[in-house]
């Protein structure tokens, strides 16, 4: 084989584009192959700098700021060849849609070592781009479904499609799926009653930014309009539309595909937020019965109180509260919490605060109405909690609890407590601070016996009962919702001035004063 025979393959028959630049960087000579893919023959190119022939190209790889003629420089300079620069740009042929090269380059030297110029290999890996492109925007889909909102979960997905998939995203969901409610099969009738979520726009997206649908394709003659179902475990949740304009090609048979597994990610995503939203309303609402509706204003004492269920993804807590009247004048004080979220920390919550009101009836001191009471949810049999053989343990092993009996007659507070936080008690002329109190095993532990603590309450105490939710935080430990307690009281309810309407002030300033916190708070 002659050279000759070699250089006329390289020209006429390589699939590789080669491109000659002289020691200025100017084209000397192309070849077949990249006329073709250029639009310009020969003569058009040569003496020309590359970044006139293609003004909107730009350098994909990173480590690279400047033009491919920086990069020639740099190997004619120190004859060093770079391999696999990613290299972007439409061509004259198509100027609304990309070309991807990988291109490499070495440096042609003379007999005496000299530079020559700087020869380079070009190859179309268009195809291969845009399979990477379509893998990414699955990677992005991930963002989908990060927050259990229906709403947010269908602009999750128009953002993630827009501009990289498609210039415009319009979501429909079925209003019974916004309101968290049962919506209809999918196969059901026709005429379903949806509300727009999301629709998201993108201006026509520049040549000079890779992108699917910008990019040269054989295949143009697909839709450019794509309305795809929104329907997960046999419930029809909505619909979405993506559009395409011009100079973006229409869809191609594998970015169908790509938008159906985007759009069956995202039903099942919004499906879950509508589940979990719906369970959140049923828990909240059973939970809201369960907890006394009217507080009784015993005459010896004025009563305030608060409760902020949670609002993040664990759902509703088991945080109950309670004010007993009891015989003589003396009031009792309940307040606890369940272990867990959701309907099931609701109900049990629900059969603890019903049996604290039997046994508190019987005039059972502090310590020994606990001891009952650990005694029931100790023994799931008696039916605290009903249990099966799936579930063996009682659902309310772990609560804790703490009860406290008021006797305006003696002027004492006597406290026991299941793993429960004490109170703070705040006398007049004192600074308030927690009461001193040995705190038991949570309920159905057992091993201990539970200690009364009394506590002389003069005329203008204080006593702030509350759930371990109020002074947990993502961002400080639990003293620092401590002091926050015990300042809001300081400042919010002087025990100059205690009467119900100081009351409620405090108990709503210190709630607020816990907005960040995650869990409920009683």
């Amino acid at each position: 084989m002659t050279d000759q025979s070699m250089l006329r393959g390289l020209s006429t028959q390589s699939p590789i584009a080669l491109t000659v630049y002289g020691p200025d960087l100017r084209v000397r000579w192309i070849n077949d192959v990249l006329q073709e893919q250029m639009g310009l023959t020969r003569s058009q190119c040569i003496g020309r700098y590359s970044t006139e022939l293609l003004p909107q190209g730009m350098i994909l790889s990173p480590g690279y700021t400047g033009v491919l003629e920086d990069v020639m420089a740099e190997v004619r300079d120190t004859g060093e060849p770079v391999f696999d620069v990613l290299y972007s740009s439409p061509t004259p042929a198509d100027l609304s849609h990309q070309r991807i090269w990988s291109c490499s380059y070495f440096r042609l030297s003379a007999m005496d070592g000299s530079p020559l110029g700087v020869c380079e290999s070009a190859f179309d890996i268009t195809n291969r781009y845009e399979a990477r492109l379509r893998v990414e925007l699955l990677g992005r889909a991930s963002r989908i479904g990060t927050s259990l909102d229906v709403v947010r979960t269908a602009q999750d997905l128009a953002s993630v499609a827009v501009p990289d998939f498609a210039d415009r995203v319009e979501v429909d969901l079925v209003k019974q799926v916004v309101a968290g409610d049962q919506p209809p099969p999918a196969d059901g009738e026709r005429g379903t009653s949806v509300r727009r979520v999301a629709e998201r726009s993108a201006q026509v997206t520049s040549a000079s930014v890779p992108s699917l649908g910008l990019l040269l394709s054989a295949e143009t003659d697909g839709p450019r309009h794509l309305v795809l179902t929104l329907s997960a475990r046999d419930i029809l949740l909505g619909a979405v539309a993506f559009t395409r304009t011009v100079p973006r090609h229409p869809f191609t048979a594998q970015e169908v595909t790509l938008a159906k597994e985007l759009v069956s990610r995202a039903a099942v995503c919004i499906d879950n937020a509508r589940r979990y939203a719906r369970e959140h309303t049923t828990a909240l609402t059973l939970q809201r019965s369960l907890l006394p509706q009217v507080m009784p204003q015993p005459t010896a004492v004025e009563v305030a109180h608060r409760y902020v269920p949670t609002a993040g993804p664990l759902g509703v807590g088991g945080d109950w509260y309670d004010v007993i009247p009891l015989s003589g004048a003396r009031v009792g004080f309940v307040v606890g919490d369940v272990v867990g979220h959701g309907l099931n920390a609701a109900a049990t919550m629900g059969r603890l605060r019903t049996t604290v009101r039997a046994l508190a009836a019987l005039d059972l001191a502090p310590d020994e109405l606990l001891a009952r009471l650990d005694d029931l949810v100790g023994q799931a049999r008696v039916g605290i909690h009903r249990t099966s053989s799936e579930t063996p343990e009682d659902e309310a092993l772990g609560a804790t609890c703490l009860y406290a009996v008021h006797d305006p007659v003696t002027g004492t507070c006597t406290v026991a407590s299941a793993g429960h936080p004490a109170p703070v008690v705040a006398m007049p002329g004192q600074p308030p601070d927690l009461l001193d109190l040995s705190v038991g095993p949570p309920l159905g532990i057992g091993g201990l016996p539970f200690e009364c603590a009394e506590v002389g309450v003069p005329e203008g105490s204080v006593l702030a009962f509350y759930t371990d939710g109020l002074i947990e935080s993502r961002r400080a430990g639990m003293d620092s919702g401590m002091a926050s307690v015990r300042r809001t009281l300081a400042d919010g309810a002087s025990p100059r001035e205690v009467d119900t309407g100081s009351c409620c002030y405090a108990a709503s300033v210190i709630v607020s004063d816990c907005s960040s916190y995650s869990r409920s708070r009683a």
